[in-house]
C-alpha cells in the first residue's frame, strides 16, 4: 500500500497523494475517489472555467478577478497569472501544442497568451461577452461565439474573417470536436454542429427539457451549458435539469441517468462521465448509468469539469454561477483535482457486482 504523502507549503496549494501509482493511506478506493488530491486556491471572484492542456501537463483556470491562471498539473504548482481582462474571464481554449490559451470575458475581447512567457500574443474584440472559444487544430485560426454569431477569427488579424448567424437567440456553448467540427447550443435549446473551417451546417436539433417550478429564470428557458465531444459525430450535454446524449449522424438523442449541471465531460475511455452543479458532483458509469461516486462538494457551484487526457485525474472549477445571464461570485474560488482511477476501481467493482447478482438470479 502507498505511503501517505502530505505536500504543503506551495502557494495556494495543498496536495494529498499516494505513491507509486498506488491508492493513498489505508483508504478504500470508495473514500480516495471522493476526496481531492490537489485544491488550487489562488483565484478570486469565482472560477469560471477550467481545462487541461492537450498532453495533461497543464491545468489552466479562468475567474472572476479577470484573470487566467496555468498550474503545473501533476504537483500543483502555480506557474502562470495571466492579467489581461476587465471583469469575469467566462471562456477559455488550449491550441493543439499547448502553447497558447485563448481567454475570453465579459469585458468583450479574447486574449491568446504564450503559456510559457505569460504575454499576450494576439487580441481580437468582440461587440458582446465571449461565452465560448476554440482554437482550430491549425493553430492559426480561432473561432468564438458571441451573441446570435458564430465568429471566425485569423492570427494577426483585428478585424474577423467572417460570421455565421445561428438564429434569433444568444449562444451559451462551444465545443470542437477531436475532427474539427464545432459543436453549439443556444438560450432556446438549440443545437448545431458546423464544418470547422466554413461553418457550414452539418446537423441540428433541439433540446426542451422540462425546468423544474422552481426555476427563476425570467423565460423559462433552459439551455445546454456544457458540450462534451465524443468524436465526431457524438456528444455529452448538460442543461439545467438533464445529461442528453446527442449522436448526430445516426440521429438519435437520449436522456443519461443523472441531474443537470453547469459542467460535463467524458474519459477519453467513453467509461466514466462526469457532472457538476449545485453541492454536487457525480461520477456516472456510462456503460450501467450508474452513480460511481460522488466526490465531496459543500457549499459551492460546480462551473466547469475537465478531465485530464490520460483519464486519470478530473479538474473541477467552482466559486460562482449564472443567475439569469449574471455571473455571480458564491463559495470558495477553488479549483478540485480528483483521482479517477480510484473512481475507475469503484466502478469496476460495482460492475463485478452486479454481474455476480445478475449470475446468481438465473
Amino acid at each position: 500500500m502507498g505511503k501517505r504523502v502530505v505536500l504543503m507549503g506551495m502557494a495556494g496549494v495543498v496536495c494529498v497523494a499516494g505513491l507509486g501509482g498506488m491508492v493513498f493511506g489505508e483508504e478504500s478506493a470508495a473514500v480516495a475517489a471522493k476526496k481531492p488530491v490537489l485544491t488550487l486556491t489562488d483565484a478570486k471572484g469565482g472560477v469560471s472555467r477550467v481545462a487541461y492542456s492537450p498532453d495533461g501537463k497543464l491545468l489552466a483556470a479562468v475567474s472572476g478577478d479577470g484573470t487566467a491562471r496555468v498550474w503545473d498539473a501533476g504537483k500543483g504548482k502555480l506557474l502562470q497569472t495571466m492579467k489581461g481582462h476587465e471583469g469575469v474571464v467566462i471562456s477559455l481554449a488550449w491550441s493543439a501544442d499547448g502553447k497558447q490559451l485563448a481567454t475570453g470575458g465579459l469585458d468583450k475581447s479574447i486574449n491568446v497568451w504564450n503559456v510559457t512567457t505569460g504575454q499576450i500574443v494576439d487580441r481580437h474584440e468582440q461587440q458582446c461577452p465571449v461565452h465560448g472559444l476554440a482554437i482550430m487544430p491549425d493553430g492559426k485560426h480561432l473561432v468564438s461565439i458571441c451573441g446570435e454569431k458564430v465568429r471566425w477569427w485569423q492570427e494577426g488579424q483585428d478585424e474577423e474573417l467572417f460570421d455565421r448567424p445561428q438564429g434569433d437567440w444568444p449562444l451559451t456553448a462551444l465545443a470542437l470536436t477531436p475532427e474539427g467540427e464545432l459543436v453549439i447550443s443556444d438560450y432556446d435549446g438549440h443545437l448545431a454542429v458546423l464544418d470547422g473551417k466554413t461553418g457550414a451546417k452539418l446537423a441540428e436539433n433541439q433540446v426542451r427539457a422540462e425546468l423544474p417550478a422552481t426555476s427563476k429564470d425570467p423565460g423559462g428557458k433552459n439551455w445546454v451549458y456544457s458540450i462534451a465531444p465524443l468524436g465526431k459525430s457524438e456528444a455529452f450535454l448538460t442543461d439545467r435539469v438533464t445529461v442528453w446524449d446527442w449522436n448526430w449522424r445516426e440521429g438519435t438523442r437520449k436522456r443519461v441517468k443523472a441531474t443537470g449541471g453547469y459542467g460535463v465531460a467524458v474519459t477519453p475511455d467513453r467509461e466514466m462521465a462526469v457532472v457538476g452543479g449545485w453541492e454536487e458532483l457525480q461520477v456516472i458509469d456510462v456503460k450501467t448509468q450508474r452513480v460511481v461516486v460522488q466526490p465531496e462538494m459543500k457549499n459551492t457551484w460546480v462551473t466547469g469539469v475537465s478531465i485530464a487526457p490520460a483519464g486519470d485525474r478530473l479538474a473541477v472549477s467552482s466559486g460562482g454561477h449564472w443567475e439569469n445571464a449574471v455571473w455571480t461570485a458564491a463559495g470558495s474560488s477553488v479549483v478540485w483535482v480528483y483521482d479517477l482511477k480510484a473512481a475507475e476501481g469503484v466502478m469496476a467493482d460495482q460492475r463485478k457486482a452486479a454481474a455476480e447478482k445478475a449470475a446468481g438470479g438465473k
